[in-house]
């Protein structure tokens, strides 16, 4: 099952785990741009009954204009 065990308080973000397998990306505050953003996502994966350990690693770029929307 998959689970969500970091956030770091200095980050402009923090990832809830929203079900069993899902989470979502929350931005706590504004980014001021321009600056390209780059967060690299890890899950984890285990199953007890196989005995099974996996990790998938997305790397989300984000580019924040300095003009507000």
């Amino acid at each position: 099952m998959p689970s969500i065990n970091h956030h770091h308080r200095h980050h402009p973000h923090f990832v809830p785990q929203t079900g069993p397998i899902s989470a979502t990306l929350v931005m706590t505050r504004p980014i001021k741009g321009p600056r390209d953003v780059q967060l690299d996502l890890e899950m984890i994966t285990v199953n007890t009954v196989i005995n099974f350990r996996g990790s998938s690693v997305i790397r989300l770029r984000i580019y924040v204009s300095q003009y507000p929307f």
